[in-house]
């Protein structure tokens, strides 16, 4: 399911002739479908799976085995090319015996299986795998595709983590790494392994059960919300040329995603023109623009990424251009 949000202008560039191509940008949201899910049991023999179960599970039984949820969702309704604005996800957890507790979801390194496995009554014991299910040893059971590391490969750090208490539907709120995740997808799909939870493994009777996209319950299955910019319209304009050099606050100003930074250079000017964002401490953010300049009025985007394309934090930050003899600073503050 998708919906249009609002139109808003987010990118100005300037071609080289002096025209201003301004680039006109929709906000989307879309509602991602599961494509797959399943519980990682811990056993010696990798014996154990769900994969058409109803639930899947995250934490540590009474007698002490580790459960790892996985799951992964269908991206492929955003489009690529967009820019990936913020991720949630929302979990129904049906049971539980403990307090609350912390689940966190990281992404997964390698691709893994959902066979037609489904465990009996309450499903937290398991059941033997079927073809193509994950187990606590085997991406896909029963082949040489295996884990390197038994219990799933995944990252270390976090993307998000969320305290999950009595019964009822949690959100995992959208962090920079989240919607790098997606981001990644979206820029890749082959790359689509989706995210494991990992519960309190360090005590006993931490595991919750949460709702798959099996569950009878159709407003109880796992949702997957993602906002997304896309360009939506092109317009060109002439720039003309300034008496003198010219930089610009940028607009807006406090952002979020992006501001426009608009700089003029004079007739008569050669020569290179570099503008780069730096942080309070003086260290490089991004560089801009680091190529010859002509006369004309220019414009330039910075989208709240830096060199490698990872978001950076709410802040102010100063932005520098140097053209010839000319240097100029601006601050600006970005709000995530």
């Amino acid at each position: 399911m998708k919906k249009l949000l609002f139109l808003t202008l987010i990118f100005v560039s300037v071609l080289v002739t002096g025209a201003v191509t301004s680039y006109l940008f929709a906000q989307n949201e879309v509602i991602a479908t599961v494509s797959k899910d399943n519980t990682l049991f811990e056993s010696e023999d990798g014996s154990l799976s769900n994969g058409a179960g109803a639930y899947l599970f995250a934490g540590k039984t009474g007698r002490g085995d580790i459960r790892r949820g996985l799951i992964a969702f269908d991206v492929l309704s955003v489009p690529q090319g967009s820019r990936v604005e913020s991720v949630t996800l929302t979990l129904h957890m049906s049971k539980t015996v403990s307090g609350a507790e912390d689940v966190a979801l990281h992404s997964l390194l390698a691709d893994w299986g959902e066979g037609s496995s489904k465990a009996d009554f309450n499903e937290g014991k398991g059941i033997s795998p079927s073809a193509g299910d994950a187990t606590w040893l085997h991406r896909f059971w029963v082949t040489d595709n295996t884990w390197v590391t038994p219990g799933g490969d995944y990252s270390l750090s976090a993307s998000a983590t969320q305290a999950v208490n009595k019964t009822g539907s949690y959100t995992w709120g959208s962090t920079e790494q989240l919607a790098a995740d997606v981001q990644s997808w979206v820029d890749n799909p082959e790359s689509n392994f989706g995210w494991i939870l990992v519960g309190n493994e360090f005590s006993t009777s931490t595991a919750k059960r949460f709702d798959t996209k099996e569950n009878t319950s159709e407003k109880n299955r796992p949702v997957l919300t993602v906002t997304y910019f896309t360009v939506v319209g092109v317009e060109e304009t002439n720039a003309g040329v300034p008496g003198n050099y010219e930089l610009a606050q940028n607009s807006p100003n406090p952002f979020n995603p992006a501001t426009t930074i608009d700089y003029g250079i004079p007739d008569g000017v050669t020569g290179n023109v570099t503008l780069k964002v730096f942080d309070l401490r003086g260290a490089v953010v991004k560089t801009l623009k680091n190529q010859a300049g002509s006369p004309g009025m220019y414009s330039v985007v910075w989208d709240g990424t830096d060199t490698y394309g990872n978001r950076v934090s709410s802040g102010v930050y100063i932005y520098t251009i140097q053209a010839g003899e000319f240097t100029r600073s601006n601050k600006m503050m970005l709000m995530r």
